[in-house]
């Protein structure tokens, strides 16, 4: 299963600002989000494990990494990318 636009995923809570993961900056402007669940509404044709979403109007970038427990299916996501 890969990203698809109107997944809904939840932000991890242990994501630490300033930290990489899978060459995508989680930064403090991000934080806001952490534990909440959004709806992807963009997949980056470049790199299909990077993403925006609606709750900040798609102004940050968003990777498969950022996603929490909260989606049911976050493990075989991150797997099958």
């Amino acid at each position: 299963m890969k990203f698809k636009i109107g997944d809904k995923v939840t932000i991890r809570n242990d994501l630490i600002c300033g930290r990489t993961y899978d060459n995508c900056l989680f930064a403090p402007g991000m934080k806001q989000y952490r534990g909440k669940e959004a709806t992807i509404t963009n997949i980056w044709s470049s790199s299909p494990t990077r993403f925006n979403i609606n709750l900040d109007k798609e102004y940050w970038a968003w990777c498969a990494d950022f996603v929490g427990i909260g989606n049911p299916n976050w493990k075989k996501i991150l797997e099958e990318i």
